[in-house]
């Protein structure tokens, strides 16, 4: 493997760090129990220019809210039966992804599918909390990634950040 030693920080390096910077800050502001998502959600969502941020950003953010939905559809329909994590686990969960791909796709939200299977996942297979706490943590996460969107979405609009067009030589 070769190195890039000359490799030096630029503008989209830049952007993802500070977009990271106000969704860490503004997670400590609104006294949120976690920045992991909203961070993530910033780093995700950050692309070289502010439209294509934008579109990163609503694919992510139907994404979570679909998953998260469904995710707690699940629990609320399942988590009440003997065996849950036994009979859930195996068998419910990929069910439950081929919904999600399933309504993304009849939403035309084919690019919301990753993202969707992933918070449905984290929603139905990774929760141990009590099932009164399921409203607050699928709520939870959807403003989290949202803050992490909004904070990629304001710095990649920034002018400071994007780089100049390069000047075309006119024809005499």
């Amino acid at each position: 493997m070769k190195l890039n030693t000359h490799y030096h920080l630029k503008g989209r390096a830049l952007k993802t760090a500070l977009a990271v910077f106000l969704a860490e800050l503004f997670a400590v502001i609104l006294g949120r129990s976690s920045s992991f998502y909203s961070s993530i959600a910033a780093v995700i969502c950050m692309m070289k220019n502010h439209e294509m941020t934008q579109k990163k950003g609503i694919e992510r953010l139907i994404g979570t809210v679909v998953g998260g939905l469904l995710g707690w559809a699940f629990l609320e329909l399942f988590i009440r039966l003997p065996y849950y994590k036994e009979l859930f686990y195996p068998f419910m969960a990929p069910f439950g992804v081929l919904l999600v791909i399933y309504v993304l796709n009849v939403m035309n939200r084919q690019t919301s599918c990753m993202i969707g299977c992933v918070v449905f996942l984290s929603i139905a297979v990774n929760f141990n909390r009590s099932l009164s706490e399921i409203p607050v943590y699928v709520i939870d996460r959807i403003f989290d990634t949202t803050l992490g969107i909004a904070m990629a979405s304001i710095v990649s609009a920034l002018p400071l950040w994007n780089p100049k067009p390069e000047k075309k030589e006119e024809q005499v």
